[in-house]
C-alpha cells in the first residue's frame, strides 16, 4: 500500500499535479513532434500524419506532463499492436487540436473498454504494467481542459482521440 502511495505521489507530481509546472506555447506539430522524438527506437512504427495547420496554431501546456501522457498512450498503441504499425493523426478542429492514435492490436471488449480508464485495472500479464498510465493520461489531458476518448471494439483494434484547447486565433490587431 506504501508503495502504491509513493508511485501515485510521484506520478501526480509527474502530471503537473503538485507541481506548479511551467506553461510553453508551443504549435501542435512541435508538441507531437518532440513527444515523439523522446519516445524509444519502436517509435519507428509509428507513421505520422500532421495537417498542415497543426504547425500554425498553438496550445499553451505544462509540456512535460502533456507530452509524457502521449507518450504513454501511443506506447499502449505499440504493446497492443506487436510489431504492426501505430497511426497518430493530428488536426485542427476548432477550438480543438485533436490527436487520433490508431492501433492495430485486438481491441477491447465492452467490459474491458468500461473498465480501462480505472486506476490499477490493467490487462497486461503480471509485471508489464500497474493499470495507471491511461488514468493518468486522461487526467493530465482533462487537467489543461481537454478530452480522452477511446473506441474500440475485439478484434478491430483501439482509436484513442485527445483533444486539447488550442490558443484562441489573434486577429492580428493590438
Amino acid at each position: 500500500q506504501d508503495r502504491c502511495r509513493s508511485i501515485l505521489d510521484r506520478m501526480s507530481i509527474d502530471a503537473g499535479h503538485a507541481t506548479a509546472e511551467a506553461r510553453t506555447r508551443l504549435s501542435a506539430e512541435q508538441l507531437l513532434r518532440s513527444t515523439l522524438d523522446e519516445m524509444p527506437a519502436s517509435a519507428d512504427s509509428v507513421t505520422l500524419d500532421i495537417a498542415p495547420s497543426a504547425s500554425e496554431r498553438f496550445v499553451d501546456i505544462p509540456m512535460q506532463s502533456v507530452s509524457q501522457a502521449l507518450r504513454g498512450v501511443i506506447q499502449n498503441a505499440l504493446d497492443a499492436s506487436l510489431g504492426e504499425p501505430v497511426q497518430v493523426e493530428a488536426i485542427v478542429e476548432d477550438p480543438w487540436f485533436k490527436v487520433v492514435v490508431r492501433d492495430q492490436g485486438s481491441g477491447m471488449s465492452e467490459d474491458v473498454l468500461a473498465r480501462a480508464d480505472e486506476p490499477f485495472f490493467t490487462t497486461k500479464e503480471a509485471g508489464k504494467g500497474m493499470g495507471l498510465g491511461r488514468f493518468l493520461a486522461r487526467t493530465v489531458f482533462e487537467r489543461v481542459g481537454g478530452t480522452f476518448d477511446t473506441k474500440s471494439a475485439p478484434n478491430a483494434g483501439t482509436e484513442v482521440t485527445i483533444r486539447l484547447p488550442l490558443e484562441a486565433e489573434s486577429s492580428g490587431y493590438a
